[in-house]
């Protein structure tokens, strides 16, 4: 496939798209403006940058289930003569029974000229109010895990072994979000990958939604016939105190449960992919990973691909459709963590804990976690944020591991310290 425009990038890895940013023949032109981002999709980080706009061609809206059976059928869809480049982006939600939502976009940008500020400039969130309520709130996410990790283990070949509850943050203020201005925040952290994704079906005269995040997980990665994944499970929240610190990433790499909860999930990716490679190297231990905020036990799986030409089950968005959710944000075995999230969180996940990316029509692409991400529409923000839990798990350590998974979106929202509120209570204002 000959993509426009496209220069390759010296730090470019195996399955990731070129670093340099795809764009069309008249991106010179639409650099000259900037878009608009009511239709935004974005994927930046150090492997790789995509932006686009619009929607050309809507090519899949159906459950993650039904997307499993068909991926062929959905790379074939795509316009092969679309000047912007046939490609496929969009994402799969949480639940598998969810519609998702796959096109080809319209128009292809420069990072840059997307998120240029506009000619007024953007004027900070800081000088605004806030108020913030917590689902649930501390107290009620602690005896959430409570009853978790009495179902946990029992002793049976079909116990539940892991299971992740996650905690939501509705923030509203006076004043809309700044989309441009809070993305360009979250990409000061080189560690990780920066996303939008626009969600579908809000009301004509309503403000465009859109899922916002920096995740530091790949779900899967090919290129050609080599794959690559990146699971994270297992976390701790960084020191500003380096002594400490250091001794925090110890107790990390030593401990039990974070290690066995790190297993579940790299078990469970290397299972569904070695009947698809010709040969999978699956390291015997975790190394850390970090982001500003978190460390990370993280475990690099690389494979080859026994039928790449086969996009029916071996593409990268349906090697995506096979993998989400992973035990990382869901539990183990799948369907019995699925059941108990669905018991005790008072929310819907939507897209978060799903997965956004990119195919194209030769199966080639990058899938990524959606993760430490908010759903941002107008004046309104809702932050996701969750924590593995175990049978020997403590219910104030994860809701601690929450708050602090909070952090990176509530700085780049311009709101430090709201991540403390849920502390004292269910609703708080800033």
């Amino acid at each position: 496939m000959s993509l426009p425009n496209i220069e390759p990038h010296m730090r470019a890895t195996p399955g990731a798209l070129p670093r340099t940013t795809l764009q069309r023949e008249d991106a010179p032109l639409a650099a000259r403006r900037s878009p608009d981002l009511s239709n935004c999709f974005m994927l930046h980080g150090a492997a790789q940058s995509l932006a686009a706009t619009g929607v050309h061609k809507p090519l899949f809206q159906d459950s993650t289930h039904a997307l499993t059976g068909c991926c062929d059928t959905v790379l074939g869809a795509l316009d092969p003569d679309w000047a912007a480049a046939p490609l496929l982006v969009g994402a799969m939600p949480f639940d598998r029974d969810a519609p998702c939502w796959l096109y080809q976009p319209q128009t292809m940008h420069t990072i840059d000229s997307l998120l240029a500020p506009k000619a007024a400039g953007c004027a900070p969130a800081g000088g605004d109010s806030a108020q913030v309520q917590a689902v649930p709130d501390r107290r009620s996410y602690q005896d959430m895990v409570r009853q978790a990790t009495a179902r946990l283990g029992n002793g049976t070949a079909e116990a539940l072994r892991k299971v992740v509850l996650a905690r939501s943050l509705e923030i509203s203020r006076t004043t809309p979000f700044d989309l441009r201005r809070l993305l360009r925040h979250l990409m000061n952290d080189a560690s990780i990958t920066t996303y939008c994704l626009p969600l579908p079906g809000p009301a004509r005269h309503a403000a465009a939604s859109h899922l916002v995040g920096a995740t530091p997980e790949l779900l899967i990665t090919r290129r050609g016939k080599n794959i690559k994944s990146l699971p994270l499970a297992g976390s701790l929240p960084k020191q500003a105190n380096p002594m400490l610190d250091q001794a925090a990433t110890r107790r990390l790499l030593q401990s039990a449960k974070d290690l066995q909860e790190h297993r579940v999930v790299v078990e469970f990716i290397a299972d569904l992919l070695n009947p698809l490679c010709a040969n999978l190297a699956v390291p015997a231990h975790p190394s850390l990973c970090s982001t500003a905020s978190m460390w990370h036990l993280g475990t690099h799986i690389n494979g080859t691909l026994k039928h790449p030409d086969d996009l029916a089950t071996s593409s990268s968005l349906a090697l995506a459709a096979r993998l989400q959710p992973t035990p990382a944000l869901c539990g183990a075995p799948r369907d019995a963590a699925l059941t108990l999230i669905r018991q005790l969180e008072p929310f819907e996940r939507g897209f978060y804990g799903g997965t956004a990316g990119w195919s194209d029509n030769t199966g080639d692409g990058s899938w990524y976690v959606a993760i430490r991400c908010a759903e941002i529409q107008g004046p309104r923000a809702r932050l996701f944020a969750g924590a593995g839990i175990m049978h020997d798990s403590s219910p104030a350590a994860e809701a601690d591991e929450t708050a602090a998974k909070f952090s990176a979106m509530l700085r780049a929202l311009e709101l430090e310290g709201l991540e403390l509120f849920p502390t004292l209570g269910n609703t708080a204002s800033r």
